[in-house]
């Protein structure tokens, strides 16, 4: 007896129909579908009751900071790896919702785009967080104050084993130096 089947194509493919003669037991598309199915039932829903749900909605700056710091060990690593991966100084709103994801925020970004800029065009480091801002520009300043340029104090402070990167323990054996 030829049974009807659908065959699995290329992904976003409509599926094709063809007459095999198999059982519908064997069938891997409907295997599938039933797979994915159990693993909708079995996934953990974000309530209050499941322990392992994670807030995933920032209202203020400061959750935005925890959220950042949580996924990617800190607000400036967040700010270089997803929001301003060209180093321009700031962020635009679509640059901002294409990030935001990236950094487990799910919720109101638009709410969080406004109560963050206060009405300007662009979002900068210094409006998520001013205070490693602060840090960051002392320790340029300072930097800058005794090599001249960032280069001369890289090359002949910070990366003087001339492996072209820099842990947090070499980092704070330089800047006592």
């Amino acid at each position: 007896v030829l049974t009807r089947k659908l065959l699995r194509g290329p992904r976003g493919a409509k599926p094709q129909k063809a007459y095999l003669d198999d059982d519908d037991e064997d069938d891997p598309w409907q295997r599938s579908n039933q797979e994915n199915e159990e693993d909708e039932e079995n996934k953990p829903k974000a309530t209050s009751t499941n322990p392992r749900a994670v807030d995933t909605t920032a209202k203020t700056a400061a959750d935005l900071r925890l959220l950042m710091a949580r996924v990617h060990g800190s607000t400036v690593a967040a700010w270089r790896k997803v929001l301003d991966s060209q180093c321009r100084g700031f962020v635009t709103f679509q640059q901002f919702l294409i990030g935001m994801p990236k950094c487990e925020l799910f919720g109101n970004v638009k709410g969080l785009w406004k109560s963050l800029t206060k009405g300007k065009d662009a979002l900068t480091f210094e409006d998520i967080d001013p205070h490693a801002q602060a840090q960051l520009r002392l320790c340029r300043e300072r930097l800058v104050e005794q090599y001249h340029t960032i280069f001369q104090a890289w090359t002949e402070c910070l990366d003087r084993y001339k492996l072209g990167r820099l842990d947090r323990q070499q980092l704070a054996e330089a800047l006592e130096r």
